[in-house]
């Protein structure tokens, strides 16, 4: 039974739409196991539940892990065969551009608004980093691989933004700013992609040309780099 089974299962595999549906449960699933490994090492559940008592802000396993999700599966969903809307090279230049807007502006948010978080646990709650590095992820999948994906991506979002609430980490407003800003910038990232693209020389209508000569008179090599814009 064991010898029509394995080829049974590498068919399978080999149908595109079977490989699309696993990964995907993988990567629904993946969130999971830190939870699961965190219980069966003796620490129970107590970890997920918020100590109102704490004076300072509490880590959630579960929620330092699903923020990082959608982003991880924006950029790697490519790679493992998913057509995407563009080459890796132009999402990690969305991913870098976007990045640094929705970190900025957060922290910069952060800086200034000195919102308290819930129960006096810190004076960094608005808004939620945990949320917008989740939502910005998200937009990034639904853009690049469209709604079947991007779909599970704001669902994570959601429920890292749930979390944050259920945790009492942060106010409601909070994680609705942080989701605002995670697909703001993810937007603006790929508005700025076509300037990237021309100033990279990732634009065949305006290429970077390098050009070398060397001079016998100085002896020295040049190098003359032109680029249209």
């Amino acid at each position: 039974m064991q010898g029509v089974n394995v080829p049974l299962f590498l068919y399978l595999c080999s149908m595109r739409r079977f490989r699309y549906c696993l990964l995907f449960m993988v990567l629904a699933l993946m969130p999971g196991v830190p939870a699961l490994a965190q219980y069966s090492c003796g620490n129970g559940w107590s970890q997920y539940v918020p100590d109102l008592t704490a004076s300072s802000r509490q880590v959630f396993v579960a929620d330092e892990v699903l923020r990082l999700v959608p982003p991880v599966a924006g950029l790697t969903l490519g790679a493992l065969g998913v057509p995407a809307e563009h080459p890796f090279r132009e999402r990690v230049a969305v991913m870098a551009t976007s990045g640094a807007v929705v970190v900025g502006s957060v922290y910069a948010l952060k800086y200034f608004v000195q919102r308290e978080r819930p129960y006096a646990q810190g004076m960094d709650s608005f808004p939620s980093g945990h949320a917008a590095i989740a939502f910005w992820g998200a937009e990034i999948v639904r853009e690049e691989y469209g709604w079947g994906w991007g779909a599970g991506a704001y669902a994570v979002a959601t429920g890292v933004a749930v979390l944050r609430l259920c945790h009492q980490q942060h106010w409601e407003t909070d994680v609705l700013a942080g989701a605002a800003i995670g697909v703001l910038g993810a937007r603006l990232g790929y508005l700025l992609l076509p300037w990237e693209c021309r100033v990279f020389g990732w634009d065949a209508a305006s290429p970077t040309v390098v050009t070398p000569s060397y001079d016998p008179y100085l002896g020295a090599l040049q190098l003359t780099l032109s680029k249209t814009f």
